[in-house]
């Protein structure tokens, strides 16, 4: 059973939270400041942090960083008010794997959660191997499954010598564009039907959709394509999906204020602060994105 530490200074918040994790199967802790949360982080080990940003004694941002400094490979979420759009970003810069918006919508903290829940229970961590690549290219090609979306990325990076201060976030980078490529790009899901899904069954409305798109033949035929080019201290990847694309020029810059707080794009943002350069190509249906790493 996975660990969840909760790190939230209002009471009727933490009781919310421990109550409707208890339907995720994971081991929950609620501590009610950062100072209560960085002892409860070394004691409890926990795999995902949830925590508030603004917080008496300590805020979510100096326990970010202490984590950091004992952990790079622990997922930390920070949950903001909307009145502070540019927390969350500074919260990404420094290393949180996501964040969740406030007043918290139960249906957005339980996909959050569950997505991190399946890379922690799929995840192949990367292993030590003897001598390195310097060029590398491969072409690899991937079903239409949302499941199995942490085994692709597994696979994308195994022999890879990543550092260890970037590798989760590098995993979970690609994770979102392919979650994207498939979601949005194979199986044809607009924004409004996700939300529309999450409205109705917060806990299990979004896979049901999934299951729904995927016994249409159209969309079980097709598949995610991922070309990989590696060359010294450079990594490139280029995914591409079979849907009909978008219009990737017009799409609002999640990093604004007035955009930052909401779900559309929020895949992009979270990408695009693990990686030194992504870009979309021709009609949408391509992403590259390139990540230089030290030579060690």
């Amino acid at each position: 059973m996975h660990k969840l530490l909760i790190v939230e200074d209002e009471p009727q918040l933490r009781s919310l939270f421990i109550n409707a994790f208890k339907r995720l199967n994971v081991s929950a802790v609620a501590v009610e400041n950062g100072i209560e949360g960085l002892a409860a982080f070394e004691s409890f080990n926990p795999d995902i942090v949830l925590t508030d940003i603004r917080m008496p004694k300590m805020s979510g941002l100096e326990l970010l960083r202490e984590i950091r400094i004992r952990s790079t490979r622990t997922i930390v979420v920070v949950m903001t008010a909307l009145d502070s759009p540019e927390l969350p970003l500074e919260a990404l810069r420094m290393g949180a794997s996501d964040f969740i918006r406030k007043p918290v919508i139960l249906s957005e903290l339980f996909q959050t959660l569950k997505k991190y829940l399946n890379f922690l229970e799929n995840n192949t961590q990367q292993t030590k191997t003897l001598g390195k690549y310097i060029y590398r290219e491969a072409i690899i090609e991937f079903p239409t499954r949302i499941d199995l979306v942490p085994r692709m990325v597994s696979k994308l990076i195994r022999g890879i010598s990543i550092p260890e201060n970037i590798l989760l976030g590098v995993h979970l980078g690609l994770a979102e564009l392919i979650t994207n490529a498939i979601e949005h790009g194979n199986m044809g899901i607009s924004y409004d039907e996700k939300c529309s899904a999450l409205k109705n069954d917060p806990m299990n409305g979004l896979e049901e959709l999934y299951k729904s798109r995927l016994q249409l033949s159209e969309t079980k035929r097709k598949k995610i394509l991922v070309h990989f080019k590696m060359r010294k201290n450079v990594l490139q990847w280029k995914i591409s999906d079979e849907g009909i694309g978008f219009d990737w020029e017009s799409l609002p810059d999640p990093t604004s204020p007035e955009n930052l707080l909401g779900l559309s794009g929020r895949g992009i943002l979270l990408s695009r602060m693990q990686f030194d350069r992504l870009e979309y190509i021709g009609s949408g249906n391509t992403v590259k994105i390139t990540k230089r790493i030290s030579v060690v």
